[in-house]
């Protein structure tokens, strides 16, 4: 998605929320299609607990019994200048993880 986006507009930085929104996109359409019906929700609900999933935001993550994202790291970046920017560094550098809330 990143180098689509790059090939496209020639920018490197992204919102936050672009990876994941595009990744929410992908596993709702792959849980429609196991499914195969938009009115079941305990259908979908048992696809979201049982998928992994791999693409914008991360790879092999999946959703516990509660809805949670389990398998991706919270960090804490920095975004470069743009002159600092390439595409080996994708705009940002990681300063370390997260604290807990």
């Amino acid at each position: 998605m990143l180098q689509k986006f790059r090939e496209r507009y020639d920018y490197l930085t992204l919102s936050w929320y672009v990876g994941s929104a595009y990744d929410d996109l992908y596993i709702t359409a792959e849980c429609l299609r196991q499914t195969d019906d938009d009115q079941d929700a305990d259908a979908f609900r048992g696809c979201l607990y049982g998928i992994t999933w791999s693409g914008a935001i991360g790879d092999g993550y999946s959703f516990d019994e509660n809805g949670e994202v389990v398998g991706l790291a919270n960090v804490v970046v920095e975004i470069l200048p743009v002159a600092e920017r390439t595409e080996e560094n994708n705009g940002y550098r990681v300063l370390g993880p997260a604290q807990a809330p």
